[in-house]
This record gives C-alpha cells, structure tokens and sequence, in this order.
C-alpha cells in the first residue's frame, strides 16, 4: 500500500513506524525488497533517492522508517501512516503523537501486530471500534507457511503461544491474576 500511494501519488508523505529503530528498518527493508519484486531497476519505479530509511520518489513522494521514540518522531504532518507491532506500543504513541499527524491530511492510519493481550490501542481498534475496519489472519491461511511447520509449532508452542502466534486469537496477559474468561 506505501509503495502504491508514493509511485501513483505526487508530494505523499508516508511513515513507517515500529517498535525501535531496528524494527522500523527491518519494516523499510522488507517495502524496498517487495520493490526489488516488482521491478529490475529502482529507477523504474521512479525512485530519486534509497536509504536505509527513507525513498523519495522523483513526484515528491516519500516513505520514511521511524522509531516510536516521542522527542524524534513529533512535528511530522503525513498523509499515511503504516505502524506494525501495535499492541506492542503505547496508547499515547496512537493518540497525542501519530494520530494528530494526519489531522490535516485526513490520512490514511493502517496498524498491525500479532495479537497479543486483550487490553491497549490496538486492541481495542481491532475488537472494539465499529469506525475502523478490521482483518484477521491465521498462520494457517498463509500458504507460504508449511503444514508440518504448523504442526511442529503445535506440538512445540503452549497453547496461549499457539493461539496468539498461529492462530491470530487475543490471549490473556500471561501473569494476569484475573482471566478476562
């Protein structure tokens, strides 16, 4: 969807945001492999400028990798924004910092994650915000992913693990002395 938005549109600005800066490359690293996919020569795509954590486009279009961290990411306005591994971040990140960055853009705010517990921002987007639209998907359905490995992580994995990593399904917090059951 990033890639879409910067080649078809001109003076997009596009964040990827993750859990640290390590993540946040390793999400801009995987966008700019899916380029490689696409095309033989970046220069095809209409690409100025490749960096680890940043492409600009020759339309003034860019996509840049961010970490969470509050003092470097504010004073940003985008159009899109793209956060993987939300549970794992705080409420505020969603609320006072990413959120208001759209506010004049009326920008397009897409979040992922494993589903991890049955508390927080993305949580509650997923399971409890009507406005938002929401998808879910099993390691199961992904056909990338072999039967025996499935399997192996079965046997393998409690069943708390099986049902967030496999199968996609919100588990109570581990140490959590009251079962939201």
């Amino acid at each position: 969807m990033a890639i879409h938005e910067m080649t078809m549109y001109k003076n997009r600005r596009i964040l990827l945001v993750s859990r640290s800066n390590r993540q946040s490359l390793n999400f801009m690293k995987k966008l700019q492999a899916e380029i490689s996919h696409w095309v033989e020569h970046q220069d095809d795509y209409g690409l100025d400028y490749v960096s680890k954590s940043r492409i600009e486009a020759r339309n003034g279009s860019w996509i840049e990798a961010l970490p969470p961290v509050e003092e470097t990411i504010r004073g940003y306005t985008a159009d899109s924004i793209f956060v993987d591994e939300a549970a794992f971040l705080d409420r505020k990140l969603f609320t006072s910092i990413l959120s208001p960055m759209l506010a004049t853009t009326n920008g397009q705010f897409v979040i992922a994650s494993t589903a991890w517990g049955q508390e927080g921002y993305f949580y509650d987007k997923v399971m409890e915000d009507d406005t938002w639209d929401s998808y879910q998907f099993s390691s199961i359905e992904s056909p990338g992913i072999d039967a025996d490995q499935i399997e192996e992580w079965r046997r393998d994995m409690t069943e708390m693990e099986f049902d967030r990593e496999i199968l996609a399904q919100f588990s109570d917090k581990q140490n959590s002395f009251f079962k939201n059951k």
